[in-house]
């Protein structure tokens, strides 16, 4: 054992067994919140799963990010969801958590493909909205081909 070890033993020097239980428990006062995430959900919003494909001219978009951004009306609106257009086509949106689904409600839509270097094979009509509502949602997401 090093010196020093044996040099701050407990026995010899008891203020240094009190001050280190003083910072424990300060620091498990201090930072036992933070470390739970706080788990206060009151700000979220009620959400609704939500799921679909994306396609462009008859096929699969392969590839991307879909958004879905709840328009305010009034002092509502909320945060946005988001989630990865997989090889297939389909995703699955997530709010606060995986798979929790969008804010009920009526949503902008966007795409993007997150790669610079891809370009989508299409794309949305201009303001292209779609409601939320309680429950699953499915959509059926068609791009517009482009000119």
């Amino acid at each position: 054992m090093p010196s020093y070890i044996s040099q701050l033993s407990v026995r010899s020097h008891p203020t240094l067994l009190r001050r280190l239980g003083l910072w424990l428990m300060i620091s498990g006062v201090v930072l036992g919140p933070l470390m739970t995430g706080c788990a206060d959900n009151s700000h979220q919003k009620s959400t609704a799963s939500v799921k679909g494909t994306v396609s462009a001219n008859g096929q699969p978009v392969t590839f991307g990010e879909i958004i879905f951004s709840p328009i305010a009306t009034g002092a509502e609106g909320g945060k946005s969801a988001i989630g990865t257009i997989r090889e297939d086509g389909t995703f699955t949106l997530a709010t606060y958590i995986s798979g929790d689904g969008a804010i009920i409600g009526q949503h902008r839509i966007s795409i993007s493909p997150v790669d610079p270097t891809k370009k989508l094979p299409g794309k949305l009509p201009k303001d292209f909205q779609l409601e939320v509502k309680p429950g699953s949602n499915t959509f059926e997401i068609k791009l517009e081909p482009l000119k």
